[in-house]
């Protein structure tokens, strides 16, 4: 698993750089750019987070008993995974905003100022996240520590014991992964909508002035839809693990846990035109 863990950060490392040096050159940021540097950094953190978890449990067992550390770990590991997980439904969002052409003032108004508002809607997803895991870590370590069930185990899992009985846990699968996940099943929709009508209109027409347009709806679904079963897939695993032992859940959900983010990360150095091309450059530079 740490192996993952290292390639996750490799991964989300190079979507950061690659990023950052076009800043350092050209002094801005495109809004998927800061979406994506944004990814990348909570990415970072929360493999960095798994990996000392990792250590602490294996190599470090006398610190890792230390009740305070519980707490804290999983502070840092819910934090990242959620604001992990609303920005990646914001980069689904503004693709979908972007490419699709809806005839409603809603729809326009919000086509107009999103790439001017996605900075506040990013900082908002992470004082919100940081908020949210703070009032869920109080709750689920301010009575008791679990006594043995308290501590995570090395896979870093988000469902331990009692806490699939208190209502924090509840709240934390709405709000932080069910409402992201339906924000990306309408962008999906709404894409393959405007696809669908695209792909028609240009048939009717005979018309080939429209293929990059075609071109874009098509890479903004397979992007998407990508990460949508990805996300998906998580939930799902989660659902199962609920009706599991409490090791087999660890077991279950710890493994899609570790995956879950550095599948994500793969996703959109494929499916990003840019980073795909530099990623190729470094690997060809290397071969050399």
């Amino acid at each position: 698993m740490a192996l993952v863990n290292v390639l996750g950060i490799l991964a989300s490392g190079f979507i950061v750089a690659c990023n950052l040096l076009d800043w350092a050159k050209s002094r801005s940021l495109t809004t998927c750019d800061l979406i994506l540097v944004v990814f990348g950094i909570s990415s970072i953190s929360f493999e960095c987070t798994q990996l000392g978890n990792i250590y602490i449990s294996e190599l470090s067992q006398g610190i890792y008993d230390v009740d305070a550390m519980n707490p804290f770990i999983y502070l840092f590991l819910l934090c990242t995974c959620l604001t992990s997980c609303w920005v990646t439904a914001c980069l689904c969002v503004f693709y979908c905003v972007k490419i699709v052409d809806i005839n409603h003032r809603l729809f326009y108004w919000i086509k107009l100022r999103i790439s001017k508002n996605m900075p506040w809607v990013l900082l908002v997803i992470i004082i919100g996240s940081l908020t949210f895991s703070v009032a869920i870590d109080l709750d689920l370590y301010g009575e008791s520590y679990w006594n043995s069930s308290a501590n995570l185990t090395a896979n870093a899992t988000l469902i331990s014991g009692e806490m699939t009985l208190k209502l924090s846990y509840i709240l934390a699968n709405v709000f932080g992964f069910c409402l992201p996940l339906l924000l990306e099943i309408a962008s999906i929709i709404l894409i393959l909508t405007s696809l669908y009508r695209h792909a028609r209109r240009m048939k009717e027409n005979a018309s080939a002035f429209s293929q990059p347009r075609l071109d874009a709806h098509v890479g903004a679904a397979k992007m998407v839809g990508s990460l949508l079963l990805i996300f998906a897939s998580f939930l799902v695993a989660e659902c199962v693990a609920l009706t599991l032992g409490k090791d087999w859940a660890n077991f279950v959900l710890g493994t899609f846990v570790t995956f879950f983010i550095p599948a994500q990360t793969i996703i959109l150095i494929q499916r990003t035109n840019k980073l795909k091309h530099k990623l190729w450059k470094v690997l060809t530079s290397w071969r050399q």
